[in-house]
């Protein structure tokens, strides 16, 4: 049983090669974060690290999984470093895929972050070039980035509620103490990050 968390401003068509590789071994479960791809905004506005735990422990719940390994790219990453450390005894292993919370120049901290007035343009204005742009920084081979995904990522990113929620979860993020968290992780953990990763590089 493998779980896959997506990170910030994507959504679950990223782990698309994931689950053609996987599948056939694996049963595997993706989902849209709230706010992201066809999941609508949370109503309650509330995109906090402890709100998303308690929905995914809602989900598992739903899906009657007591037992999974999880992966999770960038902010799904640091979601799974929390989720195994509130729920040791269901998570197995653990993927972190370019973990933000880990990148040594934006280590974990206890407060959001400040972010410009002007990424709010970001909520009004979003043309195919700004997707193409945060795909780029995601892929290493540039090749690997079809016209169709980026209409696919524009149109999910276009639905009603998706920038504006996303906006606020980045208004939102607080990653925690993230050293002091991963340290009290049992499960066995594989870090996997990417040498061109230009979103969150690894040195």
């Amino acid at each position: 049983m493998l779980l896959l968390l997506h990170a910030n401003y994507a959504n679950l068509i990223d782990w698309d090669p994931w689950v053609q590789k996987l599948s056939s071994d694996y049963r595997i479960i993706r989902l849209d974060i709230p706010g992201h791809g066809l999941t609508e905004a949370d109503p309650s506005n509330d995109y906090s690290m402890s709100r998303t735990l308690v929905l995914i422990e809602k989900l598992l719940l739903y899906l009657e999984i007591n037992k999974l390994s999880i992966a999770g790219a960038s902010l799904g990453g640091t979601i799974g470093i929390h989720f195994a450390n509130q729920n040791p005894e269901k998570v197995e292993n653990l993927i972190l895929v370019s973990p933000g919370a880990l990148n040594p120049r934006i280590r974990g901290s206890d407060q959001p972050a400040e972010l410009p007035k002007a990424f709010d343009l970001v909520t009004q204005i979003t043309p195919r070039s700004l997707v193409k742009g945060l795909l780029s920084g995601g892929f290493g081979n540039p090749e690997n980035i079809s016209e169709e995904l980026v209409t696919r990522w524009h149109d999910l990113l276009l639905r009603e509620g998706q920038r504006d929620a996303q906006m606020a979860r980045m208004r939102q993020y607080v990653s925690g103490n993230i050293d002091e968290v991963i340290n009290q992780v049992k499960t066995p953990v594989l870090i996997m990050w990417g040498k061109k990763n230009k979103v969150v590089p690894v040195i």
